[in-house]
C-alpha cells in the first residue's frame, strides 16, 4: 500500500502499453486508494472527518474503473468487488450527511435550537460511524478486500468474444469508443425542466461518472480534454454539490419544523428552514444562469471533437424531459409560505 493517495489522472506514458497493462495499472491505483482510506475512515474519522468523504469518492472512482474495464475482468470477481464498493459507499453516506448538517449548524451560533440539534446530530454521527467500522471488520480489516483485488488483477486478460478485437486495439481508439456511452448518458441527463430537483441529482451522478472515466482515459487525448472539458465538468459538479448540500439540509430541517410544538421552537426551526430554502433556490438559479444552452452546446462540441464526429442522436439531442418529477420552485414556494404562516400564527409578537 502506498504512503500517499494516487493522483486523479492515469499517467500519459502508459497509453503505448496494451489494454490489459493499462487496466491493471488503473485498477491498482483506484482500488489501492480504497484500501488506504477504509481503515482511516473507520478508525480515525474523529481526527479528520474528511476521511469518510474521501472514502466515498474513492469507491465511486474505483467502481467507474471496474465498469470501464469490465471486458477484460473475470465476471465473478468483478461483481463481488462492485458489491463491496457499494456497501462501503452506503455505509459512509449517513456519516457524510451528518457532517454536512454539523457544518451548517456551526454557522448558527446564536440559535439555541440549532445548538441542541447539533448535539443530537453529533450523537447520530457517532452511531452512523458504526456502519463504516462494521463493513471494515466484515472485510477482515481490509485484508479480505486486498486479497480479492490481488486475485482480480492477476486475471486481467482479453475474454470471450472480445478477444479478437481487443487484442490488436490501440488504447487511444479503445478509450474513445468506451468513453462515448458515458458521455451520451451525461448529455441525456441534462434536464429541460429547470425546477426538477431529482433530475439535477441524476445529472450530478452522471457528471461524477463522466469525470472519473475521463481521469482514466485522459492520457489518450489532447491537453484540451483535461483543461477545458474536464475543467467545465468539475465546475458543474461543484455547483450541483452545493445544491445537494442545501437540499439535504432543507429536508432535515423540514422534519424538525414539522415536529416542533412550542411556539418559540416553531419560530426558530421555521427561520432556519426558510434560510436554507432561500439558499437552495439561489443556488439553483445561479447554476442555470451559468449553465446556459450555449455552454452546454460548447461542451457537447468539445466532446464531439475529442471523440470524433458523431451523427448519433444521443449526442445531438439536448437534455431530457422528466415528467412527474418534484418541482423545486413550486415546492419551495409552497413550503416557504407554510413556514411563514405557521410562524406568524405561533409567534404573532415577533
Amino acid at each position: 500500500m502506498s504512503a500517499a493517495l494516487t493522483g486523479k489522472w492515469i499517467e500519459r506514458r502508459i497509453v503505448t502499453d496494451g489494454l490489459s497493462v493499462v487496466a491493471v495499472k488503473s485498477l491498482r491505483s483506484r482500488l489501492g486508494d480504497v484500501l488506504q482510506l477504509l481503515p482511516l475512515a473507520a478508525e480515525q474519522a474523529e481526527a479528520n472527518v474528511k476521511f469518510v468523504h474521501k472514502l466515498r469518492v474513492s469507491t465511486r472512482r474505483a467502481s467507474v474503473a471496474l465498469t470501464l474495464y469490465r471486458d477484460v475482468l473475470p465476471r465473478r470477481r468483478l461483481l463481488w468487488l462492485k458489491k463491496q464498493l457499494k456497501r462501503i459507499r452506503r455505509a459512509a453516506n449517513d456519516p457524510r450527511d451528518c457532517d454536512v448538517i454539523i457544518e451548517l449548524l456551526g454557522k448558527e451560533r446564536s440559535c439555541p435550537w440549532a445548538k441542541r440539534w447539533m448535539d443530537e446530530v453529533r450523537v447520530e454521527r457517532q452511531k452512523a460511524q458504526c456502519a463504516v467500522v462494521s463493513v471494515y471488520k466484515r472485510l477482515g480489516h481490509g485484508r479480505r478486500l486486498a486479497r480479492q483485488i490481488d486475485q482480480l488483477l492477476q486475471r486481467v486478460r482479453y475474454r470471450g468474444e472480445n478477444r479478437a478485437h481487443l487484442r490488436p486495439a490501440c488504447f487511444c481508439d479503445w478509450a474513445r469508443k468506451h468513453l462515448r456511452p458515458t458521455v451520451e448518458k451525461y448529455f441525456r441527463a441534462i434536464p429541460t425542466d429547470k425546477s426538477d430537483e431529482v433530475a439535477l441529482h441524476d445529472l450530478r451522478i452522471r457528471c461524477k461518472k463522466l469525470r472519473y472515466a475521463m481521469e482514466l482515459v485522459g492520457s489518450a487525448f489532447q491537453d484540451e480534454f483535461r483543461i477545458q472539458l474536464y475543467g467545465t465538468l468539475k465546475l458543474v459538479q461543484r455547483r450541483l454539490g452545493d445544491i445537494n448540500n442545501f437540499a439535504t439540509a432543507t429536508t432535515r430541517l423540514r422534519d424538525k419544523f414539522a415536529g416542533a410544538n412550542a411556539p418559540v421552537e416553531v419560530h426558530e426551526w421555521g427561520r432556519l428552514l426558510a434560510t436554507e430554502q432561500r439558499l437552495l433556490s439561489e443556488a439553483c438559479q445561479s447554476f442555470w444562469d451559468w449553465f446556459t444552452p450555449e455552454k452546454v452546446q460548447s461542451l457537447r462540441e468539445g466532446f464531439e471533437a475529442a471523440l470524433g464526429q458523431s451523427n448519433r442522436p444521443e449526442l445531438l439531442a439536448y437534455g431530457r424531459v422528466a415528467p412527474g418529477r418534484t418541482a423545486v420552485g413550486r415546492s419551495m414556494q409552497t413550503a416557504t409560505s407554510t413556514v411563514a404562516g405557521r410562524c406568524e400564527r405561533s409567534c404573532p409578537s415577533r
